[in-house]
């Protein structure tokens, strides 16, 4: 870096926010010590790899906090729902609403293309009289 250190920019980017995760990437040891003084998170030498850069993302000094998700729930009784963190999906065609019902219904079994454009678009009275 033209001007300034990698150490000297941390120093000014922790007074921002003493909470920073930094990993250092550097070609040098002789900087570890500074590094670590300043409470890096990570020192990797390179070559770094995809390998030593996701062990330290691993163990960061302070961990990264996701928002909680509530996943996906499916509702398949009373009207066919699906919703994604408590809020109902909106599906931009009903057909691909259907599919993903009949899907659901089959848990997993096989079934043909024929079978699902079958159940999707079938006329009313096209079932087959015994």
């Amino acid at each position: 870096m033209k001007g300034m250190t990698g150490i000297s920019l941390v120093k000014r980017l922790k007074v921002i926010n003493p909470k920073m995760n930094i990993i250092f990437t550097t070609g040098y040891s002789d900087y570890a010590g500074d590094a670590f003084g300043i409470r890096a998170s990570g020192y990797v030498l390179k070559p770094a790899t995809a390998e030593k850069i996701r062990e330290e993302i691993e163990n960061l000094r302070y961990p990264v906090e996701c928002p909680t998700s509530q996943g996906m729930r499916i509702q398949t009784f009373g009207n066919f729902e699906v919703f994604a963190d408590g809020r109902p999906l909106q599906f931009k065609y009903a057909k691909a609403k259907e599919l993903l019902a009949y899907l659901v219904d089959r848990r997993g079994a096989l079934c043909s293309n024929k079978e699902i454009i079958g159940i999707l678009w079938e006329e009313p009275g096209d079932e087959k009289k015994e």
